[in-house]
């Protein structure tokens, strides 16, 4: 049982990584849209529905890894530090980053996302916080069942 909830746990981790990943990713393909559409004004409409289309997908994923965070894996103080950390640090990244003396300590694959005003990296990163403190402040499902 106990090796089970290890694994869990691991997989909330897995899970961020997973969802930032895709997020960075589809900041790179909505940046990768909006050159042309800037240059040519070749198909607004197109370029709408895809932010549609990308949201609702990235909602969905960040509301199916809240709920398995917070319901189904165990309550763990590494797991919600680092989900803590990792959401500050992608909150605060525009700030490290536009302060010369601290520019350095943003990877370079992350500076599109930093730049970006509307960066769904950033929407991730808040809640990935929030996930984080949630995962401290609520108490486990263990302990609610046996109050």
């Amino acid at each position: 049982m106990n090796r089970t909830r290890n694994y869990l746990g691991m997989f909330s981790v897995v899970g961020l990584v997973a969802v930032l990943g895709i997020f960075r990713g589809l900041d790179a393909f909505m940046a990768f849209l909006r050159r042309p559409n800037a240059e040519t004004f070749f198909s607004p409409f197109l370029s709408l529905w895809e932010q549609t289309l990308i949201t609702l997908l990235l909602a969905t994923l960040l509301l199916l890894l809240f709920w398995f965070v917070l319901d189904r894996a165990p309550r763990n103080v590494w797991v919600a530090a680092i989900y803590l950390f990792t959401g500050l640090f992608i909150v605060v990244s525009p700030e490290i980053y536009l302060t010369p003396a601290l520019s350095w300590l943003i990877p370079q694959f992350m500076i599109a996302s930093v730049v970006s005003i509307p960066s769904y990296m950033l929407l991730a990163g808040g809640l990935v916080a929030i996930m984080g403190l949630f995962i401290l402040i609520l108490p486990g499902r263990e302990r609610m069942v046996s109050q």
